[in-house]
Order: structure tokens, then sequence, then C-alpha cells
């Protein structure tokens, strides 16, 4: 038998009544309704969802055996989960904690049913659902999702259509017909196990066909997987298109290339969540962290490799567990984590570092805070985090590794691979670990064929350590496939480097000798330059003394010269920058390629050509091209007072910078202090909102659900109200509803033939009125009827002669509760009189029956003598009643007076009739009658109830 899961919570009792309402009531399967339902409010969910079902419906609250075609609904204060074809309650977490009833329930179908499970997420605030649905899909269910646009709350949903886990996504009524269509083709025409029968011959050709359509389509190679997983997922995707076999499955494919991508999410089988397996990442901090750690240099990077990590949350806990120990172990090592997976939808999640609200059941709640922020229905992990994080499209079976890696964490993939795809990727992690590095595997999987490469750490949880010196053949792409496509990369563009600054080309060529000869004798060589040193021109040969960058750079002297020349330039620059005057400085030696030079250096301030601002001309004097120094020259500057002067600037320069420096520390460790108190507060207060938020959202989803059952129980409310209303009008019973206190609550309008009442007397009490009735007290007996709590019926008459029904009785609730008196006057004025003439009619007739000379006998069914007015045949008049009439005749005459009596019952008119009856004496008496037909008074045209026989003896 088939189980669907229902989940929905805000807006989720349209959805619920559209899709009950198209379902059938025959499909095969049992249906369990997973709600959010406020624990402190009676849930009505049955009484309004049985209006629109035809399948039985209860509400579990113990251990229920599972039956199909019923309806099961969640308790208000319980938990489910499915067993053995048994729901189970469990007690619902506390106020204080996160409550998700639709993952729980999820989880333990798709354990419990595995392909045979069917997950339908409805309207609903929130995520809860995301979890859930991850295990059916994993286990081979179906998972079926509202569309967003016709749900009222498109959170859930569309929680689970950003993990791609929707096998279908449509409106209510759509999503019935569509489980109707798949139970039915599953259970009745097509099962499920023989869609794809594994081990016919044919079973390969139909498989390699689909692959290579996914192959050619998407670019990923699934030869390698197991060809069950393979084959599980495919029979879902039949299923949902109701094919008849395989190979119309393939002509699908060839037609619909949005089929193919479905089909290669399915088999991707992207599930994950945090912490999975939590004692397994307890025994990675305690046996293996310690181990990657000793004896590394804090500047050494740990790096560890997570493929097929899907969306990340495998990642992400490694990535948290090991920053928890690093900050616990006071360590300053840096880490880099890198996450890859062929799902290239997978891996653009696991980039953005959002995970659903409901994540956060599997997270502890130190590593919540520490590391996640709360952004509306999503946690975000923190940048500290997120930037030790590289996430890449990668294909295990074919792209080359990542190498240098201290951990590699591989859980639940080899599994769904082939055993040669398995030794492949086995041998790719021993390639890419490090010497004495550790690596990470499900607890289903094992090392097979490598094992003698690793020693175990731990048995239970699969941990193992490389062996140093060990070598396996390393393949880097398995053989029956191709490598996986990936995106072109980024191309950059030339980045194209300025040239740099080098003397403008003249723009004639001297070729006058003697001008040459009088620039290269009389003309020193100089050097144009800006105030941070960069050359603008050159004169003369200067290679001698400097010496000039190679490659891309800029012509700075502070790049070509000595740092005790370049102290120099900066202080002859410094000293003119505010002097008309020159600055020299004699007997400057420069050094270079063992070449001793010793030069003047002159500086003087110029206005540079063609608009180039201040420029600052230096000279380099040599002994033999040394002109004789102006008298107005201000002052010859030694060596050992420039580095005395500039070490006395520096030092001045110095202490004001180390007080500034001191300044601003001690006003820094103050905002400090101070912004370190405001963040403990706002983190505290911070902590207190979410809290707060979260319980307010869980509130308010579960009080959502009460109002909308709310709604419809109003709904159904007004509408019987207008009912009762229409009928109090229409009807001609006057009635007056009075409370405890004999105050009028409600008349219908007939009451005003007995009490002059207005809408406005509501409210006040009977006592205060007068009625049209004769002698009758209406107060005195409501008074005995509320103390009796019996009713009282009697005819009362209104001054007018009118006859009415006088019925009080007390008013009784729902729970049996007596809220006051019910008066009804019934009219009976036409009923008395006809009443007063059917008792003249019956008096004369009782007149005519005892007082006439004829013998008058009233016949019944069977001709029993009911009544007779005199002695017949000799027989006394009360022998003879209840006898049939024919005992009293002979055989023949009997024979005669039957056949003359049906005569009367047929044709409906009166027959005459002569019989001899032999009295008890033996005396012949011959009688004449008449057998006169009776008729009902209303229905004068209907048959003959009875008929009556006058007798006359003779």
């Amino acid at each position: 038998m088939r189980v669907v899961g229902l989940g929905a919570s805000a807006g989720g009792m349209e959805a619920l009544i559209k899709l009950l309402s198209h379902l059938p009531d025959n499909t095969g399967a049992a249906y369990v309704l997973i709600l959010h339902l406020s624990p402190d409010h009676q849930s009505i969910m049955d009484e309004l969802l049985a209006k629109h079902a035809t399948m039985p419906i209860s509400i579990v609250d113990s251990i229920t055996p599972i039956l199909a075609n019923h309806i099961y609904i969640i308790s208000k204060d319980k938990n489910l989960t499915l067993e053995k074809n048994m729901l189970i309650t469990h007690p619902r977490a506390p106020a204080e904690g996160l409550n998700l009833p639709i993952d729980q329930f999820f989880h333990s179908l798709g354990e419990s049913l595995k392909e045979q499970a069917i997950g339908v997420i409805l309207s609903g605030t929130g995520t809860d659902g995301s979890r859930g649905v991850r295990t059916i899909k994993e286990a081979g269910g179906l998972v079926l999702v509202q569309s967003p646009e016709s749900a009222k709350f498109d959170g859930m949903p569309k929680a689970v259509i950003r993990l791609q886990m929707a096998d279908k996504v449509l409106p209510p009524e759509e999503l019935a017909k569509m489980l109707a269509d798949i139970l039915k083709w599953s259970d009745e025409e097509h099962p499920i196990e023989n869609i794809l029968p594994v081990g016919e011959k044919d079973t390969g050709s139909y498989l390699e066909r689909i692959l290579r359509e996914v192959h050619t389509s998407t670019g990923i190679n699934f030869s390698g997987y197991r060809e069950a997983t393979l084959q599980r997922r495919l029979a879902n995707r039949i299923l949902l298109h109701r094919l008849n076999d395989p190979e119309e499955y393939v002509e699908l494919l060839r037609q619909d290339d949005q089929e193919i991508f479905s089909l290669q999410k399915d088999f991707l089988i992207g599930v994950t969540r945090f912490f999975r397996n939590p004692l397994a990442f307890e025994a990675l901090e305690k046996e293996v962290l310690p181990k990657v750690v000793e004896n590394r240099d804090e500047d050494e990077i740990i790096r560890v490799w997570v493929p097929a990590c899907s969306t990340g949350e495998e990642a992400y806990s490694i990535a948290l567990i090991l920053s928890r120990f690093l900050e616990k172990n006071k360590l300053k090592h840096d880490f880099k984590i890198f996450g890859t997976d062929i799902d290239n939808g997978a891996i653009r999640l696991a980039s953005e570092g959002t995970f659903s609200y409901n994540c956060a059941v599997d997270i502890s709640d130190d590593l919540l805070f520490e590391y996640f922020t709360k952004e509306s229905d999503f946690f975000r992990i923190k940048g500290n985090i997120r930037d030790k994080m590289l996430f890449a499209v990668h294909n295990l079976l074919n792209d080359p590794p990542f190498i240098h890696m201290d951990l590699i964490s591989c859980r639940n993939a080899l599994i769904y691979f082939k055993p040669l795809a398995q030794r492949s990727v086995l041998s790719t992690f021993h390639f890419a670990l490090n010497s004495a590095g550790y690596l990470v595997l499900g607890p289903s999987e094992s090392l097979g064929e490598v094992k003698h490469a690793y020693v175990q750490v731990n048995k239970k949880w699969n941990l193992f350590q490389k062996k140093d010196k060990t070598q396996l053949p390393y393949q880097s792409r398995l053989r029956s496939g191709s490598p996986s496509r990936r995106p072109e990369p980024v191309r950059t563009r030339d980045i194209k480097v300025k040239d740099p600054v080098s003397p403008p080309a003249n723009k004639g060529t001297l070729k006058d000798p003697f001008t040459k000869y009088l620039l290269n004798t009389y003309v020193p060589t100089v050097l144009f330059l800006k105030e941070n040193l960069d050359i603008v021109y050159i004169q003369g040969d200067v290679e001698a003394l400097f010496t000039f960058p190679k490659g891309i750079s800029s012509f700075n002297l502070l790049n070509m010269v000595p740092e005790e020349q370049g102290m120099i330039f900066q202080d002859g620059i410094e000293k003119i920058k505010t002097s008309e005057n020159f600055v020299v400085y004699p007997d400057v030696h420069f050094q270079k390629n063992g070449n001793a030079h010793s030069v003047d250096l002159r500086f003087r301030k110029v206005s540079l050509p063609e608009g180039e601002g201040i420029g600052y001309l230096v000279e380099l004097l040599k002994g033999d091209k040394s002109p004789e120094i102006p008298k107005q020259i201000p002052e010859e500057i030694q060596r050992d007072n420039l580095l005395k002067e500039h070490v006395q600037v520096l030092e001045n320069k110095l202490k004001q910078a180390d007080r500034k420096s001191k300044d601003l520390v001690d006003r820094l460790e103050s905002t400090n202090e101070e912004l370190q108190a405001s963040n403990r507060e706002l983190l505290a207060a911070n902590e207190e909102l979410q809290s707060t938020n979260e319980e307010l959202q869980s509130v308010n989803e579960e009080l959502y659900t009460v109002n909308n059952e709310l709604q419809i129980k109003n709904e159904t409310l007004t509408t019987a109200n207008n009912d009762i209303n229409n009928l109090l009008k229409s009807t001609e019973i006057g009635t007056i509803f009075l409370d405890a206190e004999l105050r009028i609550r409600r008349f219908t309008p007939a009451i005003r033939r007995q009490f002059n009442l207005l809408e406005t007397d509501i409210g006040r009490p009977i006592t205060h009125f007068s009625s049209t009735l004769k002698k009758i007290d209406i107060a005195e007996i409501c008074r005995n009827v509320f103390d009796t709590l019996e009713s009282v019926e009697q005819d009362v008459t209104d001054y007018q002669g009118k006859h009415y029904l006088l019925r009080i009785l007390p008013y009784r609730t729902e729970k049996n509760m007596i809220k006051g008196l019910v008066i009804n006057f019934v009219d009976v004025d036409e009923l008395i009189k006809v009443k007063e003439q059917i008792e003249t009619f019956a008096n004369k007739f009782q007149a005519i029956f005892e007082y006439s000379n004829e013998i008058i006998m009233v016949l019944g069914k069977g001709e029993i003598i009911t009544r007779i007015n005199k002695n017949f045949g000799g027989y006394p008049k009360e022998k003879l009643l209840k006898r049939p009439l024919y005992e009293l005749f002979s055989a023949h005459e009997a024979k005669k007076l039957e056949v003359t009596i049906q005569k009367t019952y047929d044709g409906k008119n009166p027959q005459e009739i002569a019989s001899t009856l032999i009295s008890k004496k033996g005396e012949k008496i011959l009688y004449n009658g008449c057998v006169i037909p009776v008729f009902d008074q209303e229905d004068q045209d209907g048959p003959v109830n009875k008929v009556i026989i006058m007798w006359q003896d003779h």
C-alpha cells in the first residue's frame, strides 16, 4: 500500500479542500495530513474537510494502523511518524523549540516506504518539509509541489522548488488528478517493480540509449553509476508520464529537452544536510583534526576537499567544526575547503551560503549563533567562514583532482558508483592526499582493493589515514567516460602597460658636429624631476651613475640609486621647494659595477615649458665641468650635516607620529570597549529577538490555521443562521426564545398574534407584556418549567376565539445545559373546527349505529368483524368481535359472500347480497344486505380501506 504525505501550513486549508474534493475514494492509498495546528485550540479540521472528501477522516491521537482509502490528520499536540504501516504519535516539541512536523513525518515516510513514498507540499510559510523531501527523493519516492502562484503563501513550495526536489509543480486540482493517475497506473495496471524489470535481455539496450541521450544533451556521463539506482529514478520519470514501456520514454527524451534535464537531476541524487550522522563529525573533530594540525607551521594552510558536496551542507559542517577546533585550542592556522559537485545548480546554491530555516534542527545552538545570521526565512553563513570556502563544478569520474589535501570527506557518494568507478575515485583520492592525509567515507562504503594503502582510524565511521610511501595507479579519467562539460574560462583582456618615461625624440637630428661637440663639452649632465623624484627629462650620460630598472617599472630615482643618495635627492628637493636659491651638495659619491664616481649636485626650482608646471632641475657637475659657484649661493651642505638634519627631521616626525598614535590608540581602545559592550548587548538582544521572532512565526502559522478553520466554520454557521432565519420568518408558528431570566432573546414574526412585540423589545422580560390569550399566566408556567425541567403543552384560546397549542420547553445547549426557554404557539384553530365536525359526525354515526333496526357490521382487514351493533345469527355481538365473518357461514355461502365483498373492493360501489346463515340453534336464517365501501376522507379516489355490511333478516 502506498502512503501519501500531505504537508501544509498557513493557507493550506483552501489547497486541501481543492485537492481532496478532486480526489476519488478508491485510489488504494492512505493519506496523512500534516498541518501546523495550534496546541491551544481545539481543531475542527476533520469536520471541515469531511464536507469535501469522500474518504473517511480521523484524527490520530494514538498509535493507529494505517488503512487504504482513509485520511488521517495529525493531532494538535502530537507529531507523527510512519513505521511498518503504523502511525506512531510523539510528543510535540516544546513551545520554545523549533517544531517541524512535516519534516519529521516525511523523513520517516521515505525511510519506511522507500520508492513507494509520495510527499506533497502545499501552501505555507517557512520551509518545513524541505528537509523531509530530501529523504523521500533519496529513497526513490516522488515529490509533488503546489505551484507558488496558486498558493496563498508560497514559502514552503518555493523552498522545495529552490532545492530542485520537485518532480511536478501543479495547482491543487491538477495535483489531485496527477495523484489519482499515478496511483492507478502504478498499482493496478503497471506496478512500479514491473515498469523496468531488471535482468531482461533488453535492459542494457534501452538504458544505454537513455544515458547516451543525457550525455549528449548535458555532457554528464552516467555510465559509471549503478544500474539499479538509475533504473529506480528512471521508473519514477516513466511513472510521472504514465508511459507503457521504456521505449516510449526514449522517444520522449528525443523530443523534450526539458525532460532530459529533469532526468539528469533525478540521477544526481543531490541529498545532504548539516552534520549528517553527528557522531561521525564528533569522531572527526576528536580523532582527526588534532593530528592534522600537529607539527604544522602556523603559516601552512590546512586544505580540505569535499567532493560530491551537493548544496554544500557537508562542506560547511566541516568548516564549522574546524573553525571551532582552532578557536578552542587557540591556534592561528588558516584553512581552505574545496567543495565540488557535478551539479551546477547545486554548486550555485552552495556558493550563496544561505540555507532554509529548518536547517537549525541539525546545527547545535553554539555553532548556529556563532557562524550564522538570520535573514527572513533563511540562515546565512557568516563571511569569516564563507571566505574560506571554494565551490566548483567537478566530475569525480573524469576531471583532474585537487591536490595537496590534508583531508578528503566523500560520504555516501561511492555507493552509487560501479566497482570500476569506485576504484578510480579511490585512486584519485589517494593521489590528491598529502602524505599521512585523512579520508572520510560513508558508513556503508569501503576502500575495497585500495585498503592496503590506508590505516583505519575509526572503524564505525570509516575514518582512514593514508600510509606513507604508498603508491596507487592514478586514473585521471574513467575509460568508459569522457570529460564533463565545463564553462569556458573567462577571457581576460590584454593589459597594456604604459611605457616608462623617456626623453622626447628630437624633432630634428643635429647633423652639425660642432654643435654636438659644444653640447658634450660645455653642457652639464642634468635631470628634470617631479616632486616625487620621477624623471621627466635626462640630458647627458647618466648610465655610469644610475642603475636602470628592468621589466615594467617607472623611472623614479629611488629605484635607480642607493638609499643614501636617494636621501640626498629627497632633501635637496625639500629645501628648494620654498626657495629660489640654489642648493649644492658637493662631492656626492656614486658607485656602479665596482667603479666610483664623485659629482657635485646643484638643485634649483624651474618652471617647465608647455604648461607642465613646476619642476626641479638637478645638475650633476664633475670637476672638469663644474663652473665657479656664484657668490649668492647661500650654503653648501656637508654630507654629515645632511645626515644629521635628516635624522633630526625623521626623529621629530617619529615623535609626532608616536604621540598621535598613542592618542589614537587610547581613543580607539575606549571606543572599542564601548563598541564591545554595545555589541554584546546587541547580540543578546538579537538572540532574544530571533527567538521571539521564531516563536511568533510559529504561533502565527498556527493561528492562521485556526483562523482559517474558524472562517470556514463561520461561513457554515452563517449559512445555517440564514436558513433558520428564513425558516422562522416563513413558518406560521409563533416562537419566543427566552433566557434564564425570562428576557426575550429572539422571536418569530408570527408571535405578534399573541404578543405585540417589536425588535426593540429584545432583552426585556416577557412579564412586561400582556398577551391576547384568555385565562393564562405565561410567566407562571415558564417558572414551573424552569423548576421541573418538564415540557408543558396545552390548548389556549385568544379573545377572538382562535385556538392555539401552547408548548413551553427548556432550551438545552449542545452540552445539555439549560440556558432558557422556548415558547411555541401553533395555530390549531382549523384543527379544532375539523375535530368538532368529526365529533359531530361521530355522534351522529354512533346514534345511527346504536338505534338502527338493521344489523350494521364493520369489517376490517381479512374481513375481521371490528364492530357490530346487534346480535347476529343467534350469536351475541360481544362474541362476534375480532372473528372472521366467513366462519359464520357455510363454505358455499362464505364463497358467495367473499365474491361480493371483493367486487365492492374492486368496483368501489355498494353491492347487494343475500345469504343464508345456520344459527347457533340450527335454524336457517335468511339475511339480505348491502356491502358499502368505506374510503379515506382525504382521498375519495383512493383504495377502499374497509367495508360496512347492513343486514336485514327475514
